[in-house]
């Protein structure tokens, strides 16, 4: 207590003297549970704890603390209540006395908390804070993050839809239009509320390794920024936040890292342009590489100087085969990688394919392969062939799961094919597939999902597979029981459309009928028996008929 302030005895007050403070964050509620307890226990033991009020200049007595006791006195018809009374306090004094008084209560929700923390940390500072509410420098590093959540998150979190240990998850997110995404994406996972593994996935998600930083994170100043050592949103900076991430360099701010990103591009750029060589433009830039891992487009003609050459007994990159020397004479062209953000320096095939012959890397005939020199319909033709027959394989394979599950608690197989979309769609997690199947984003998807019909899902399943190359049951079987009621589809139907084709001939029912019942095998083209083959036994001798045994020579 400040010692000009002057402490009188607690003593009777009228509750008509007392007036509630501006600046008090509790609103009462006069409809709640926990005021009409308060009312209750003071009905039958009247007020254990006396209330503080200070005298103000103009006369009136403002409440610092008390506020329900005040309330709850004037509801049950009281005149007076017990107050200890001040002189000389001042407004910040009084609100670090409210806050540290309210902050106490165990009914206060971590928003509320974190809100009267913030305003506790600036009168006095976040340990003084910590020290004066008997809690840990961290406790009040972590509430005042959740300050940090967008006003739909705050309002999920308040509705019990986002976990205690979630929201400071999303809430140390930094960029608003990151941690909505991420927001979105927890709220529309099929288990509510989201489990916390999955949430750490998905906020996670936006973390960024700096050690795969295609700029120097040391640098001071680049796009106005400071070095990445130094910087407040780097894990290891911020071990309070994040104690959860292993790597301590690691940026937890997008949209710093991608200007850092684009401004070194953007050097690199222009030295390049000094040197005489071409930079191709971003549109360009994104049908070379339509896939993360710098890798280019398959019969593209371009190299990219860092991939290993997989035909060299070495295994050396393409750099180092052609030698720096050859490289400062040959049209090195820059492209800035549309997922990370780096410079990847390629050059034609065409412009090096005697290079890579003379050093024996490749042959004439793969030279000439990929240059392209051979015929573009006949390639085309090769992968279009090879794309549809990957496609009818993992068809197939969801046909036969499908077909050879025993599940009962599915009311229909389409809702067993939507279970499987849905489980597909949460694992692959694919901006630009999304787009492709006409959806934004991941929650849009899973909520077309459930509105589809066979033909939708068929074609949804399809490319998620293909994107998934494996085995879409292994794990997520589970899945499937989240799932909404669709009946109505047959399984011809179901295996015609996901086989595209009927690749088997059906025997005729009562064929297939007769050979169960007589236990043989069915007739070439019929469908093959279910029943286990019976397998007969051995015939034994009897004792006497056995021979006796050889008598060994010598």
């Amino acid at each position: 207590m400040n010692p000009e302030t002057t402490l009188i005895i607690a003593r009777q007050v009228p509750l008509d003297r007392l007036q509630p403070a501006s600046l008090n964050r509790r609103r009462i509620d006069h409809d709640s549970a926990g005021f009409k307890e308060l009312c209750a226990s003071i009905k039958a033991h009247g007020v254990l704890q006396p209330i503080k009020a200070r005298c103000m200049a103009d006369g009136h007595t403002e409440i610092v603390y008390g506020h329900n006791r005040w309330a709850a006195c004037r509801a049950l018809g009281h005149t007076t209540i017990p107050c200890i009374l001040v002189e000389g306090m001042g407004d910040d004094e009084a609100q670090a006395e409210r806050l540290v008084e309210n902050v106490q209560r165990e009914d206060l929700h971590p928003l509320d908390e974190a809100e009267m923390y913030r305003d506790l940390a600036q009168f006095l500072g976040v340990n003084e804070t910590a020290a004066k509410v008997g809690k840990d420098a961290g406790h009040v590093y972590r509430r005042l993050a959740l300050c940090g959540l967008v006003s739909e998150g705050q309002a999920a979190y308040r509705d019990g839809l986002l976990l205690h240990s979630v929201a400071p998850l999303v809430a140390r997110i930094p960029h608003p239009d990151v941690q909505q995404q991420a927001l979105k994406d927890i709220l529309a996972f099929y288990e509510q509320p989201c489990p916390l593994a999955e949430a750490r996935r998905i906020c996670n998600s936006s973390l960024l390794p700096l050690v795969k930083a295609p700029f120097d994170t040391a640098t001071d100043g680049l796009a106005g920024e400071p070095p990445c050592t130094d910087c407040p949103k780097r894990t290891g900076n911020a071990r309070d936040l994040f104690g959860d991430v292993e790597d301590d360099s690691t940026c937890t701010n997008p949209e710093c890292h991608g200007r850092k990103c684009k401004a070194d591009f953007e050097r690199k750029a222009e030295v390049a342009r000094g040197r005489g060589r071409d930079v191709l433009p971003d549109e360009q830039a994104k049908k070379l590489l339509p896939y993360a891992g710098t890798h280019l487009l398959e019969n593209s003609g371009w190299l990219n100087l860092n991939a290993v050459c997989y035909l060299d007994k070495k295994q050396r990159s393409y750099r180092n085969i052609l030698g720096s020397k050859a490289l400062e004479t040959l049209p090195v062209v820059l492209v800035q990688d549309p997922f990370s953000g780096g410079a990847v320096e390629i050059i034609r095939v065409k412009d090096v394919a005697d290079r890579l012959e003379a050093a024996h890397v490749w042959s004439a005939e793969q030279a000439g392969r990929n240059t392209g020199n051979g015929s573009d319909a006949d390639a085309d033709a090769k992968a279009k062939e090879k794309a549809e027959k990957a496609t009818r394989k993992l068809r197939r394979t969801v046909c036969r799961g499908l077909l050879t599950r025993e599940d009962e608690w599915f009311p229909s197989t389409e809702d067993l094919l939507r279970g499987v979309a849905l489980a597909l769609a949460r694992r692959v997690y694919n901006p630009d597939l999304n787009g492709r199947l006409g959806y934004g984003d991941t929650a849009d998807l899973a909520a077309g999902i459930l509105k589809m019909g066979g033909p939708g899902l068929f074609h949804v399943v399809s490319v998620l597979c293909v994107a998934l190359d494996g085995d879409p049951f292994s794990g997520y079987g589970d899945a499937t029981k989240y799932i909404v009621e669709h009946a109505g589809l047959r399984l011809s139907d179901l295996e015609a459309g996901l086989h595209g084709e009927k690749e088997t001939k059906k025997a005729a029912p009562q064929e297939e009928k007769l050979a169960i019942e007589k236990g043989v095998a069915p007739t070439k083209g019929s469908v093959k028996s279910k029943m286990p083959k019976v397998v007969p036994k051995r015939a034994t001798k009897s004792p006497t008929e056995r021979k006796p045994p050889r008598k060994r020579s010598g």
